[in-house]
């Protein structure tokens, strides 16, 4: 008896937490807005299954971009990266279903600024043909 109540109890704890799984479905598709501060620019991204989150910056003036790569989590918490240059790029973001806002900065302070944009409700999939830096 005791081993049996054992057995439902350890198949109970480990069902309820293998479905701890982040739900960030409200944050997928694609996302798109502009940057200010020290840089400025437009920026287009797509956050995916599980939140993963990436996409391009474009800065004014330029007639490419750089991709930017990060994940956001249930909490609609983004946490995105880049490297430009040699130069790494933290950009941090707060979600709603519907809008994006934030702030940037270079890891050395050279550069920093905002970034704020909305979701793109007539896209679904991010178009991964843009042209970035090599």
């Amino acid at each position: 008896m005791l081993l049996r109540f054992l057995t439902v109890a350890t198949l109970i704890i480990f069902l309820f937490s293998s479905c701890n799984d982040d739900n960030t479905d409200q944050y997928e598709g694609v996302w798109e807005g502009a940057f200010n501060g020290d840089k400025e620019g437009t920026w287009k991204i797509g956050i995916e299954d599980e939140g993963a989150a990436r996409g391009v910056m474009r800065p004014s003036g330029e007639d490419r971009g750089f991709s930017i790569n990060g994940k956001v989590n249930e909490d609609g918490e983004l946490t995105m990266s880049a490297n430009v240059l040699g130069r790494d790029i933290l950009y941090e973001a707060f979600l709603t279903e519907t809008t994006l806002e934030g702030n940037w900065s270079a890891q050395d302070d050279a550069f920093e600024g905002d970034w704020s944009g909305t979701k793109n409700e007539r896209e679904e999939r991010f178009p991964y043909g843009l042209i970035l830096y090599p």
